[in-house]
């Protein structure tokens, strides 16, 4: 093997044309998976900058959400028409999770999870159309004080929990399918 090689590059009868063909191919191809990872690398930090705002909304808004009459669809209106606003174009999964207390309390669990596509360029040579992307958060909330046996201050909408306990699916704002008492698999 080391004769062959000796042998290759010792004459120069054209080799280097071959060489550098060669060369050229692979480090075309270097470049095309880098521009591809980077557009996928750039996409996911833009679902985990969402995620942050998504976090930050429930926050900004959580006195409409907790008196609203239904605050599962309420969360995922709200969210939804602030990624739209923010050039989201993935589908928005919420899982809204509300436990029943008897005490002055009111424990609520939400997960938000974003999902979408980014297409590739390099990697359609290889049948790789497109990437699936997907961001998370999840928050727990709790309302009033369940250390304190007097009568109920908490506010509590009028329908039983288990009515808007599930998930809220949907890729424009206002309109979503909800599943009853679907959950994650893990919060």
């Amino acid at each position: 093997m080391r004769h062959f090689l000796k042998k290759i590059f010792n004459k120069e009868d054209g080799n280097i044309i071959i060489i550098f063909a060669f060369s050229i191919v692979v480090l075309t191809g270097f470049i095309g998976l880098a521009v591809d990872l980077g557009m996928i690398y750039m996409k996911r930090n833009e679902l985990e900058n969402l995620c942050q705002m998504v976090k930050a909304d429930k926050l900004d808004n959580a006195d409409m959400i907790r008196y609203a009459d239904n605050p599962g669809a309420t969360s995922y209106n709200v969210l939804s028409e602030n990624l739209s606003r923010n050039n989201f174009n993935g589908t928005l999964t919420l899982y809204f999770q509300e436990y029943e207390s008897a005490d002055n309390s009111r424990k609520i669990r939400t997960k938000a999870v974003l999902e979408t596509r980014q297409d590739c360029y390099f990697l359609r040579l290889f049948g790789i159309r497109d990437v699936g992307l997907h961001a998370d958060t999840s928050g727990e909330e709790v309302y009033g004080d369940s250390q304190n046996e007097g009568i109920s201050r908490i506010w509590r909408p009028a329908a039983n929990a288990t009515t808007y306990n599930g998930s809220y699916k949907g890729s424009a704002p206002g309109s979503y399918t909800f599943v009853p008492g679907d959950k994650p698999s893990k919060w």
